[in-house]
């Protein structure tokens, strides 16, 4: 017999829409039916209105798949309504409550059985290594391991973005052959005028209103989350850093860039020039202020992302990652 209700949480949406699918395939064939699905948000309708709707059976279908996303959004008359639903739901119906958060309303979690209950959280680093191995070995492909760490630096942190990321490589690249650092590099933020990529050398260049100017664009343009762009910095950064350490110990510009793996002009000229503005002492504290940074972007409500980022571009490209009054985690 069907739960008439779920709770599923957390941050990893791959394997929840895993889950989500696995479950609408399990009713269809207990049923011997298509589900009717349906979506919602809050702001968007009243949970009085869904409920009804959930309360009223399909008009199409024997059953019905109704989904209600961002539930840690829910206003108090709607956590009500869809408490009072979950105390006598409707025959027929399978409800899947939606977070990627992990605390919602302690009400309604309480409403829902505890076995019912299911938390997806992010993968860890080698376990998301393993999904991209396993991605593209299935398509004949391989992928470099420098251009894997890019591509997690790159892509927010679960299955289903990266999923769409890979799938674009996979379109623009096709299949039976190994990706480069290069082709992640480019193909991520194809057709986009402003990147990480122009970001990082308007950083290396300590241009602080070019850097601050290409940050809003690539925020307002929807092409990168601030994570997303604290990510693709970091990894631009470690390797200046290992490049600037090998030009120190005397090898030249030539090979320390072959070293590093920095290939192509446009890249050699950017990373030297970054190089010969900043030490390797200022690149480690640069390292550091950055991984508190991506610590407090990911604690921090978006609204606040604009700011923290901001005081980051700030520190590094004026000040060479040194804070005046660091900021509390």
């Amino acid at each position: 017999m069907a739960k008439p209700v779920f709770l599923l949480l957390g941050p990893e949406g791959g394997e929840k829409e895993r889950f989500v699918s696995g479950l609408r395939s399990s009713l269809e064939k207990e049923l011997g039916d298509q589900l009717e699905t349906s979506s919602y948000y809050p702001y968007e309708t009243s949970m009085s209105d869904v409920v009804s709707g959930m309360r009223n059976g399909s008009l199409f279908s024997s059953a019905k798949l109704v989904k209600i996303g961002n539930v840690e959004d829910l206003k108090k008359e709607d956590i009500d309504a869809l408490i009072d639903y979950i105390k006598a739901p409707a025959q027929g119906v399978t409800l899947l409550l939606l977070s990627d958060q992990v605390q919602i309303n302690e009400r309604l979690k309480k409403a829902v059985p505890k076995e019912q209950i299911r938390i997806f959280w992010e993968l860890f680093e080698n376990q998301k290594r393993r999904w991209i191995l396993t991605f593209f070995r299935e398509r004949g492909m391989g992928i470099e391991e420098e251009a894997q760490e890019l591509l997690l630096d790159l892509v927010d942190n679960n299955t289903l973005d990266l999923k769409a990321a890979c799938e674009r490589l996979v379109l623009y690249n096709g299949e039976k052959r190994e990706l480069t650092v290069e082709e992640v590099e480019s193909q991520i933020f194809h057709s986009r005028e402003e990147n990480v990529f122009s970001l990082f050398a308007k950083l290396s260049a300590g241009d602080l209103p070019g850097s601050l100017d290409i940050c809003v664009k690539i925020l307002e343009s929807g092409a990168g989350q601030a994570v997303q762009i604290l990510g693709g910095l970091i990894w631009q950064f470690r390797r200046l850093h290992a490049l600037r350490l090998l030009l120190d110990a005397n090898f030249s510009e030539q090979e320390a860039l072959a070293r590093t793996s920095i290939r192509g002009k446009r890249n050699g000229q950017t990373c030297l020039q970054g190089a010969r503005r900043y030490s390797a002492e200022d690149l480690g504290r640069i390292l550091a202020l950055q991984a508190r940074y991506d610590g407090l972007l990911r604690s921090t409500p978006s609204e606040g992302h604009w700011h923290l980022l901001s005081m980051f571009i700030y520190y590094a490209a004026a000040r060479r990652g040194v804070e005046e009054e660091p900021v509390a985690l």
